[in-house]
């Protein structure tokens, strides 16, 4: 933390709360996030999130260790006109999850520009926090009305007399001249709270910056009981600088209190961090080359000669290692030549322009700072630059890429492209799960995929089980395997498998797939050396000569999807699986539907499962 203070910090009884104005939530973020990773910050009250009653939710998910709650002033408007504009105002507070059992939600106001909770101290006291975000000043009626609707709600908090903290942005000086002050004065000074601006830099600070208007002022205020008002001690500014993407300063105050952590039976653990391949940040070349070194160490075992049919035990071991060695080839080609970043950390409007501006503003930022924060000169001028530059080019960004979106919307709609058109669809509209899950008592991630995979095992049908069918698969294949002169079955077949074949089988990979358990993905086999076809046009016919897959052919990642976002998803019923399966299996697939396309007649009513045909054809018939 930065800025100037009255005390020195307290030890294991420091209570931190901070009030912070986002200026929406996509602005303040960052400079939240920052927040939050502060171990010495308890609770956070917010204003101006900017969102909706339909994704005020997301406060819930800023930090893991964080719980949040808030109200939109906007409920009342969007219930009776369709909006256009930007959006505006809504409070809420964040706090420890660990103080989960010393929090309670109390009144919020229906203008969303309030918001109390209550908290309980280790002495028995209860404490009423509140966020508030007034008016802006004018002189009009609506003004007046408009901050006794927000006074009035406060007074209702407050009449049960426990002691208050009221902080927020103000949207005025605590100034004697100044009306808003004054009828705020009026009615706080009755209940003994008065603001603590004087703890603050001696109340010679500015909260608010705007620096395109070039303005600034001290408008963000906490106001405290004078029975509390002793327990204060210290109070600061959190510039973070260019992490704060909002045009207001968080104001921390730190109390003398005493609050016990709750003690979790079942601490969560830390979330493990995956990782996806960033191809289009990497050097393909250079994953071309080392493909190329390390494919040319693995021995390609000679057992063609084998008879069809073959099932010496040492065979299969080495088709076995075989396959393990052509994965662990690409696996560490890629891992030395392709960076990774964790999964949903990039944004997809971010581009190599928005990371040049960001980096000279931090740079300017730190040397602004190194020179001690000047208020006025040619450097202050660069940095004020530099962080307008980003914050446009970050906007310009993010609308462009909407547009880009409703133009695709479009132009799949015209040209009668269904499923485009409805993956575009969904990945600007879809709604995500946001909630906490929790299936029938999982208190960690061990016991609800213990739980999923129990579930699914039992809806899972097993086709051996079916004994007459699988007595029958067993009887016609003893039947092929003695007809070889039938050309579906005998080494005709095996011959069809050639470096062509493989790479128009290698064209039908998608790309952008999530990973399977061997963490590698279309483009790990697309971009790799040529020497890769000859290595797998060896190992799929070792595979059909021998009659047996590598036994990672069967493993799978299966993830769990809900059915329906808007029903039960505590209910496990409401979940399907998807299973991830290794990249070369895929591949192996698609070489066999390849090669025996001509065999397989489908019925001409069949619309599922074939390739340019769906539902919309269905509908026509």
């Amino acid at each position: 933390m930065t800025g100037c203070s009255t005390t020195a910090m307290a030890g294991n009884d420091c209570f931190s709360i901070v009030t912070y104005n986002l200026h929406g939530l996509n602005n303040g973020r960052c400079g939240l996030i920052d927040l939050c990773n502060n171990p010495l910050i308890n609770v956070i009250a917010i204003q101006e999130h900017w969102l909706s009653d339909n994704n005020v939710h997301l406060l819930n998910n800023i930090h893991p260790e964080f719980a949040g709650f808030g109200i939109s002033s906007m409920s009342r408007r969007l219930q009776s006109e369709v909006y256009c504009g930007r959006p505006y105002g809504g409070v809420g507070f964040l706090w420890r999850k660990t103080l989960g059992n010393r929090i309670k939600t109390s009144n919020k106001a229906e203008s969303g520009r309030c918001l109390a909770i209550e908290l309980q101290l280790d002495s028995s006291v209860k404490v009423n926090l509140i966020t508030a975000y007034f008016p802006c000043y004018n002189a009009s009626v609506t003004y007046n009305v408009d901050l006794d609707e927000c006074l009035s709600f406060i007074e209702d908090v407050i009449g049960d007399g426990c002691p208050a903290v009221i902080l927020g942005d103000m949207n005025f000086q605590c100034d004697a001249s100044n009306k808003g002050y004054r009828q705020c004065y009026n009615v706080l000074s009755n209940y003994g709270i008065f603001h603590c601006d004087d703890f603050l830099c001696n109340g010679i600070c500015n909260t608010y910056h705007n620096y395109s208007l070039n303005q600034s002022s001290f408008i963000d205020h906490v106001f405290v009981s004078d029975s509390i008002r002793h327990s204060i001690i210290n109070a600061e500014l959190h510039d973070t600088g260019f992490f704060n993407l909002s045009d207001h300063i968080p104001v921390v105050y730190s109390f003398n209190w005493s609050v016990s952590a709750q003690v979790l039976l079942s601490p969560e653990p830390h979330s493990k961090k995956y990782y996806s391949w960033r191809w289009d940040k990497s050097d393909l070349n250079y994953y071309y080359q080392c493909t190329d070194q390390l494919l040319r160490a693995v021995h390609m075992p000679s057992l063609c000669d084998c008879k069809f049919g073959c099932i010496n035990i040492s065979h299969l071991h080495s088709i076995n290692q075989y396959y393990e060695n052509i994965v662990a080839a690409l696996h560490h080609a890629a891992s030395t030549a392709i960076c990774q970043v964790p999964c949903n950390s990039l944004k997809p409007y971010w581009t190599d322009e928005l990371d040049n501006l960001k980096s000279d503003s931090i740079f300017w930022h730190n040397l602004w700072t190194q020179a001690g924060r000047p208020s006025s000169g040619v450097l202050h001028r660069i940095r004020l630059s530099c962080k307008a530059k980003y914050k446009l080019a970050i906007r310009a960004a993010y609308a462009n890429f909407e547009n880009k979106l409703s133009e695709e919307l479009s132009v799949h709609f015209m040209k009668k492209n269904i499923p485009d058109f409805w993956k575009t669809w969904n990945s600007k509209f879809k709604k995500n799960v946001c909630k906490r899950v929790n299936l029938d008592g999982c208190t960690n991630d061990e016991e609800t995929a213990n739980k999923f995979a129990a579930h699914f095992n039992n809806v899972f049908c097993k086709s051996s089980d079916d004994t007459s069918a699988y007595d029958d698969y067993l009887r016609k294949r003893s039947e092929c395997l003695l007809d070889m002169d039938n050309p579906q079955c005998s080494y005709e077949c095996i011959d069809k498998i050639n470096v062509e074949v493989i790479e128009q089988s290698l064209k039908r990979l998608k790309f952008g797939k999530a990973a399977g358990p061997d963490d590698l993905c279309a483009e790990n086999v697309h971009y790799a050396h040529p020497a890769l076809i000859v290595h797998l046009k060896q190992l799929f016919k070792l595979i059909l000569i021998h009659g047996f897959v590598p036994n990672s052919f069967g493993v799978g990642l299966s993830v769990p999807l809900v059915k329906d976002k808007a029903g039960n998803i505590n209910n496990m019923d409401n979940y399907r699986a998807i299973t991830l399966s290794p990249i070369i299996s895929k591949l192996f697939e698609i070489v066999l539907l390849h090669i025996c396309d001509d065999v397989l007649d489908t019925d001409a009513l069949q619309f599922g499962f074939k390739d340019k045909i769906g539902c919309a054809d269905a509908i026509l018939l």
